[in-house]
């Protein structure tokens, strides 16, 4: 056996770093503190960093968070609940465990393990087995002394794809060994001191919550319980007679697994002591990733490999008691007892409860659990709209930070808006536009153009939807296409009167070389504009009177110009720091650049170039921006699942001393006292954080 090690969270990082930002953040500098550790993180995802870089957030005097959901940094292969039902962990790739408690809410990291394919918990709950890398390498960690003991290395997982699923741990009920499943029937062990045990055998199936494994006979095809340590056999049943498919669960006298049957893949339930069929669906939204059964046997529940969806059955009834859609695709599922259970998926990073009596969550995510892909003000700049991958489109207020309204898209929404009046706000999904009233929350129909939507913008008046394709009018359900658009296109840009229109795509391989604009009302095409360099973008200004042309240049360099469409020319133009993105305020007198993976969006003077801000606070991309109308605030939408809102300092701002224009952006906007309120102010009740945010 190895020495055990200590799964420290700075053995990967020198103490340096930590010295600088603590530095900072005495000093006054929160804000700097916090891009320090970001920018640390990058490089380093240690449990010490990631929770540091959550307090300063929470103090910092620099954005508002609609979404703090904390949770890990890379993809989630494998979820486990304490016995006691008390907790629940899940291990990223990146050598993170997170471990959270399910009566508070609260998290804890534990750095131990790497590229984790299955883990499980022992039966006191103190100590969690990991098996990692290529499901090969087995390790036990002491949850109260955070040692980390290597157990033995599996012959059998070596040389398994990293991607392999329904990859199964378990530890024998005196918690001296561990006994892993891999989805070809193999079953290996090893004592927890390392010594290797005889092989198992093949035909293994599943394990049961009481840390028995279920086999399946080569002789007859019997199902054959058999105790994990000594391999006797506990019980046997007749098998049904047809192929038992991955996931499978098993518990009590009950077996649950996936069929496909002519090209359609489904769900079946048996009672194996009666030889009864308890459940066969095989309806658009079956579970096919995984599958677990409730202590008792009552309830199935299971998660989808790509529909995103959660469902549970009854099965002495065969009904369905809960079905909604889950936050990310490959989501794991365990019950904590029978009437609850938890999930995580594949990039949703987190752990979810779910309450079985009560059809909902239990303890509802405050914020977004996916993506941020779009957000948008209401014309008051009183309410802020975001759209997110988890399939929510939600409404906050500005002033108090409270989830005003939310709205289950069923689907993604890429993009979203206020009609006119505010009171509703509008949202794009598949191939149809939905307008969702704030205050009664009914959501209608709006149109559905002819040839599906991809992205769109709605007009100032409510009454046109312009997509990649062309003009939807929705008061007469009339579609008029582009006129002269070959080639595909994925993004549009309405001029701020609504009057034209720019189609365009951003593609790094084959950048465009003319960018076309169109009447917003015919289709007709009206201009066509040559681009220079590696076209990254375009965007109306907001005079109406210009176009601004995102362009990478050479030696990583970018620049903006604008062409003037009266006299079908180059007014000027200005270097930035290259982007994917950019977006002006409603004066036209500042522009944001941003969509790399720093997470940073930088804000330039249209006048002088001047770069005037720079905003650090994402772990990952931040896909869109939008300024309110007095400029006052800038939201972002980003990767890290965040929206956040900024109020920016009025007036101008002199650099102390000429630093680099990094440091200096950042000097300015904490010189100016951009100021935080935690959005919203609840998320934070009941943690270490209260103290910084009241709601």
């Amino acid at each position: 056996m190895l020495t055990p090690r200590l799964c420290a969270t700075t053995e990967l990082m020198s103490d340096q770093p930590f010295a600088e930002i603590d530095t900072l953040r005495k000093s006054g500098h929160v804000g700097q503190a916090l891009s320090l550790a970001l920018d640390a993180w990058t490089n380093n995802a240690s449990p010490e960093l990631v929770r540091r870089i959550h307090e300063l957030r929470a103090v910092s005097p620099r954005a508002r968070w609609c979404s703090p959901e904390m949770g890990l940094c890379e993809f989630v292969y494998c979820l486990a609940v304490r016995p006691d039902g008390q907790q629940a962990a899940i291990a990223s790739m990146d050598g993170l465990v997170l471990l959270r408690d399910l009566a508070d809410g609260s998290f804890t990291w534990v750095r131990a393990g790497e590229q984790t394919r299955a883990l499980g918990y022992d039966p006191s709950g103190n100590s969690l087995a990991l098996l990692d890398h290529d499901a090969s390498r087995l390790s036990v960690v002491d949850l109260s002394t955070l040692e980390e003991t290597f157990a033995g290395e599996l012959p059998s997982g070596s040389g398994r794809d990293i991607a392999e699923e329904h990859i199964r741990l378990c530890w024998s009920p005196c918690g001296s060994l561990i006994a892993v499943g891999y989805p070809d029937g193999v079953m290996e062990r090893r004592l927890v001191s390392g010594d290797a045990v005889p092989e198992a055998g093949a035909g293994w199936l599943a394990f049961d919550r009481e840390g028995r494994a279920l086999f399946r006979e080569d002789s007859d095809g019997a199902f054959v319980l058999r105790d994990v340590v000594t391999l006797a056999e506990v019980r046997r049943f007749v098998a049904p007679a047809h192929t038992v498919d991955f996931p499978i669960a098993f518990q009590g006298d009950r077996i649950a697994h996936s069929v496909s049957d002519r090209g359609k893949f489904g769900v079946e339930a048996w009672d194996l002591d009666a030889g009864r069929r308890l459940l066969r669906d095989t309806s658009d939204y079956c579970p096919d990733y995984s599958l677990a059964l409730s202590p008792k046997a009552q309830f199935l529940v299971g998660g989808s490999t790509s529909i995103e969806r959660l469902t549970c059955w009854d099965l002495a009834t065969g009904d369905v008691v809960l079905s909604e859609f889950a936050s990310e695709q490959n989501e794991l599922v365990e019950f904590v007892d029978e009437s609850s259970f938890v999930s995580t998926g594949w990039s949703d990073r987190t752990i979810r409860t779910w309450s079985i009596p009560d059809a909902c969550e239990r303890q509802r995510p405050v914020g977004h659990t996916a993506e941020v892909m779009g957000v948008s003000f209401s014309p008051d700049g009183s309410r802020l709209a975001s759209t997110s991958d988890d399939r929510t489109v939600r409404v906050w207020d500005c002033r108090t930070g409270a989830e005003v309204q939310r709205f289950e898209s069923g689907g993604f929404s890429h993009w979203v808006g206020f009609e006119p009046s505010g009171k509703s706000v509008v949202y794009s999904r598949g191939d149809s536009v939905y307008a969702a009233d704030i205050e009664s929350g009914e959501v209608e129909i709006l149109g559905k153009p002819p040839e599906g939507l991809g992205w769109g913008v709605l007009a100032t008046d409510g009454e046109r939807f312009v997509t990649p394709t062309g003009i939807h009018f929705l008061l007469d359900d009339r579609f008029v296409h582009f006129a002269e658009a070959p080639g595909t296109i994925d993004d549009v840009d309405l001029s701020f009167d609504s009057r034209i229109v720019l189609r365009f795509r951003c593609d790094f391989s084959e950048p465009m070389k003319e960018v076309p604009v169109f009447d917003a009302s015919t289709g007709a095409l009206r201009h066509r504009i040559s681009t220079e360099g590696t076209f990254v973008g375009a965007r109306f200004h907001p005079n109406g009177q210009s176009v601004a042309l995102f362009e990478h240049q050479a030696h990583d360099t970018a620049r903006i110009r604008l062409w003037d469409l009266a006299s079908e020319s180059t007014t000027s133009s200005f270097p930035v720091q290259p982007g994917n993105r950019m977006t002006f305020d409603t004066r036209g007198g500042r522009v944001a650049i941003y969509g790399y993976f720093d997470g940073e969006v930088r804000i330039y003077t249209v006048s002088d170039g001047r770069l005037q801000f720079l905003l650090d606070a994402n772990f990952d991309q931040v896909r869109e921006v939008a300024f309110s109308a007095d400029g006052r605030w800038l939201a972002t939408a980003a990767d890290d699942h965040t929206v956040q809102l900024w109020e920016l300092p009025r007036g101008e701002i002199e650099p102390p001393v000429p630093l680099d224009a990094k440091l200096v952006a950042r000097w300015k906007l904490e010189a100016a006292g951009a100021r935080v309120g935690e959005l919203p102010g609840s998320a934070y009740v009941g943690t270490e954080f209260a103290q910084y945010c009241q709601p």
